[in-house]
């Protein structure tokens, strides 16, 4: 203990009334405090007459300087510090103790002050918002919490003000909700803030350029073919079958979906299945390509067998291994491992010896496996970025009010009263003094726009008659139903109700 240099002790009043942010704290774990109330005599010590005066022995000063005022409260533990550790209660001062969270920035709590310290390994910790690598768990808390390496000064609740390299930023309304330090806390974009800042670049709008982009059309295959080995694990003659399926229209069938693996059974409907046995590899081979090529070429085979119907869309076609032999291919069927001469079947099934693919593919016209694509041109601006240091002043909040204490109130409302707000305004002062007695503010360009919508009726319009209305419709085009209506709308369009002014 003797080596100890910093005590905790634990607040029990913050009202100090000299506002000079001392507060009133006695030591934790100790019996010291009663020893030192008992040793002041003559009178004995009045917690109700002596508190905050020259005999109470439990106050403690700040070591921050005046000038910041850094709120504590009741219950919280704070670190305190004796010019002389043998003499204690004299020329006493406190530092701010440990906090678990940021999110226990309204009521930092004992135990939990003690989890960022050496004894914090006997207590569980509370949720970090950061990964190991410096990147926030959740891509939403960012922003909220002044981040390492800039400077802030933090508010017991959803105020502060953060100095970063080129940016100040006053806000409040940072998040919603109260902050609980086991649960991510929801940002408030809605917040009210006011940023001042110098950019040290500006990007400059460049010209419009146009570019064509070629992306594939989306366009439904129509017919699939799906060939079948019955008897993979032959080594020498096979027997199975190949099925021509006309496909109902779909996304899933659509060309840049299908593939070998799509599963698309409740889409298809057969329309010829074709046989062959006891062929060898090699005529295996020829027969489903055999069929693939005349399906390209023919409507009907040479025995007589229709494969499409006249005026029948035909393409695009695309063939690939049926259900059964894909699996056996693939080595999932029983953990069996893959046939090597159906793998040698499957590598040479292409419709075109050119084709980078085999086994599988798209026949998208007639000799033809080049996918069609779609022309579109698209436009951008070739924007740069120029060096030029400017500045702005960024003011934001779902309300804006302009204050002025010299301003003279119009004779339909009544001057706002200002005094006793010198710490701030509140809500109620907002909305029975305020916000009845300022006036909209005014959008510059639409407002100028109405102005020349009757500059041009005035100077182009004619009277058929000398006395009478002018026609309603101006040498120009004007009219008087446009002027009418443009006016009606001048209230939403050209006062801004959300930024007020007195």
């Amino acid at each position: 203990m003797d080596n100890k240099i910093l005590f905790t002790a634990r607040i029990t009043d913050t009202e100090d009334i000299l506002l000079l942010n001392r507060v009133r704290a006695v030591l934790v774990d100790s019996d010291r405090n009663s020893e030192i109330l008992a040793s002041i005599t003559n009178p004995p010590f009045d917690e109700k007459v002596d508190a905050w005066g020259p005999r109470d022995p439990f106050i403690f000063a700040p070591l921050l300087p005046y000038y910041l005022n850094a709120p504590l409260a009741v219950g919280e533990d704070i670190l305190v510090i004796f010019s002389n550790k043998d003499f204690k209660f004299d020329n006493q001062y406190y530092i701010q103790s440990n906090f678990s969270s940021p999110m226990r920035g309204g009521f930092n709590d004992s135990v939990e002050a003690k989890i960022g310290v050496g004894k914090g390994r006997r207590y569980k910790t509370t949720l970090t918002l950061k990964n190991i690598d410096g990147t926030y768990r959740k891509e939403k808390v960012k922003g909220i919490f002044v981040e390492p390496g800039d400077n802030g000064i933090v508010g017991r609740g959803t105020s502060d003000i953060v100095i970063k390299d080129d940016d100040v930023i006053l806000r409040s309304g940072k998040y919603k909700g109260d902050l609980n330090p086991n649960e991510f806390p929801t940002p408030n974009t809605n917040r009210s803030f006011v940023q001042v800042s110098q950019f040290r670049t500006r990007k400059v709008k460049g010209n419009l350029v146009e570019i064509e982009v070629n992306k594939e059309k989306k366009i439904n295959t129509k017919h699939l073919i799906e060939w079948v080995i019955k008897n993979p694990d032959s080594v020498d003659k096979f027997d199975g079958f190949v099925n021509l399926y006309v496909l109902t229209p779909n996304e899933r069938v659509a060309i840049d979906s299908l593939n070998v693996n799509s599963s698309i059974d409740d889409l298809k409907t057969i329309k010829q299945r074709i046989f062959f046995t006891q062929k060898t590899k090699e005529e295996t081979i020829k027969f489903i390509n055999d069929f693939i090529s005349d399906c390209n070429s023919k409507s009907k085979l040479d025995n007589g067998t229709v494969l499409f119907s006249d005026n029948e869309t035909k393409f695009p076609i695309f063939f690939r291994p049926g259900l059964p032999t894909a699996l056996r291919l693939s080595g999932t069927f029983l953990s069996k491992t893959p046939p090597i001469h159906v793998i040698d079947i499957f590598k040479k099934k292409k419709f075109d010896k050119l084709s980078k693919e085999s086994g599988v593919g798209f026949i998208y016209s007639k000799d033809n496996i080049i996918a069609p694509v779609l022309t579109e041109t698209n436009q951008f601006t070739e924007d740069r970025t120029i060096l030029d240091d400017t500045t702005s002043t960024i003011i934001g909040g779902d309300t804006l009010y302009l204050l002025s204490h010299a301003s003279t109130s119009s004779p339909s409302k009544t001057k706002i009263d200002l005094s006793n707000t010198l710490y701030g305004i509140d809500n109620d002062k907002v909305v029975d003094n305020i916000e009845p007695n300022t006036s909209s503010m005014v959008r510059g360009e639409e407002l100028l726009e109405l102005i020349n919508l009757i500059i041009r009726f005035l100077i182009t319009h004619a009277h058929p008659f000398p006395g009478e209305a002018p026609v309603s419709v101006t040498e120009d085009g004007s009219t008087i139903q446009n002027l009418l209506k443009e006016f009606s709308l001048a209230t939403n369009k050209i006062l801004n109700k959300k930024i007020k002014l007195n």
